[in-house]
């Protein structure tokens, strides 16, 4: 569809080098001074897909040892990469990552006066402004999408909710005892502040980007099943 169509941004071969040259020295003081999302595995040294993957799955296997249920949220941000607010994103490398100066002054002009056009075939379509996002396809973008997330996992963390993510993808999960429905509670609270925060930045989640399961370890296996048991909670539609 046309709607789902996201530009990607053709740079020349200095400005990728340039580019390389600013992300080497931001994600070296980012590591230097653990200024990293700890839960966040794109775009970080020796951390993957994989590295998320290996999180819930270990977090899995310890729940199944003390007897408990799992409510798992996926959450897909829908296209998140474009709604980055260029003044927000500038005031969180100030106030979150310390850049100042020059620095800070050179990424304001990174974001901002880009102006795209598209070409299909013989056509060059009218230049527009682009007052939102980040580059895709760029070097720096993915780096400063997950920078622009940080307040949410301050956030997320308030709910004492664990949350491995990759990019704009999130997992949320809270173990519940059998019986114990009170973290539920919690969950609901956090998704509504989840709702809130996305809203703030001119983001979204889809009705068709959260999915919820109920994770029950019986048998020696894990099942998802439609209720968490010993509560009256019961999953409803999708």
């Amino acid at each position: 569809m046309a709607a789902n169509y996201r530009p990607i941004s053709h740079l020349s071969f200095l400005s990728k080098v340039y580019e390389k040259v600013v992300f080497k020295q931001l994600t070296e003081h980012l590591s230097t001074n653990n200024l990293f999302e700890p839960f966040q595995s794109a775009i970080r040294p020796n951390h993957s897909t994989e590295t998320a993957l290996v999180k819930v799955v270990n977090d899995l296997l310890v729940n199944a040892d003390n007897d408990r249920t799992l409510v798992l949220l996926l959450l897909d941000l829908s296209a998140a990469f474009d709604t980055v607010h260029p003044c927000m994103l500038l005031d969180r490398l100030e106030h979150f990552i310390g850049v100042t100066g020059n620095v800070l002054s050179w990424l304001s002009f990174y974001l901002s006066g880009r102006s795209p056009t598209v070409s299909f075939k013989n056509d060059l379509f009218e230049i527009c402004a682009v007052e939102h996002g980040v580059p895709q396809g760029s070097v720096l973008g993915p780096l400063l999408f997950s920078l622009y997330l940080l307040p949410l996992g301050v956030l997320l963390r308030s709910f004492n909710v664990t949350f491995p993510c990759y990019a704009d993808d999130l997992q949320l999960y809270v173990p519940l005892t059998i019986g114990n429905c009170a973290e539920v509670s919690k969950l609901e609270l956090c998704l509504s502040a989840i709702r809130g925060w996305t809203n703030l930045i001119i983001c979204d989640v889809p009705k068709n980007g959260a999915h919820l399961k109920i994770l029950h370890h019986s048998r020696g296996n894990w099942r998802v099943v439609p209720h968490i048991p010993g509560t009256g909670y019961w999953l409803r539609g999708q």
